[in-house]
């Protein structure tokens, strides 16, 4: 049986999942880049024991093909997003369907079963998270921010992120330095 995990980028990270493995009784496994391979199928109740404490570690272990394609939507979008590529929805789409060859229409489906929202919806959380990131971290001013994702102008940067948080860019920077300075925000 098969299990793919996720973080597993080198030596140090095996040898963590490897120990957890032993820790749990499950000494018949091989694992590989991303893969855990049980020579005999492990016990339920010692593999729910085992997924609970790798996410309390903030490991994930995906079982399904469909999970597996779900995770590398996931980290394609993080990829577009960091690589400071055209935000449009059409080079998304392009983007995605390159990385995890398949038909963007197949990706969304998918996506949408196991996760319960579109990747539309969820590429731009991760995005509002990145420019909450830069707003709280960076010295950056707003339009050097707008002009980082592509918005078309500062308003519509604005508008979009209050829309997605409740708050402008100016107002949740000023928050996140009020409240990182200890001063409680009301």
């Amino acid at each position: 049986m098969v299990y793919h995990i996720n973080k597993i980028f080198n030596q140090h990270y095996r040898d963590i999942i490897l120990g957890l493995l032993f820790s749990f009784g499950f000494e018949d496994t091989a694992v590989g880049s991303e893969i855990i391979s049980f020579r005999s199928a492990p016990g339920t109740k010692s593999l729910e024991s085992f997924r609970l404490e790798i996410q309390r570690r903030g490991y994930s272990l995906i079982e399904s093909e469909d999970a597996l394609l779900c995770e590398n939507i996931r980290k394609a979008i993080d990829g577009f997003i960091e690589a400071d590529l055209d935000m449009s929805d059409h080079r998304l789409s392009a983007y995605l369907s390159a990385n995890c060859q398949r038909s963007y229409s197949f990706l969304s489906r998918c996506f949408m079963e196991h996760h319960e929202m579109s990747i539309r919806n969820y590429f731009t959380g991760r995005r509002i998270e990145r420019i909450k990131i830069l707003l709280r971290e960076e010295n950056l001013s707003l339009t050097e921010i707008a002009s980082r994702f592509h918005f078309s102008s500062n308003p519509h940067f604005s508008n979009h992120f209050k829309k997605q948080t409740g708050q402008t860019p100016g107002s949740y920077r000023s928050a996140s330095a009020s409240h990182s300075n200890g001063r409680s925000v009301v």
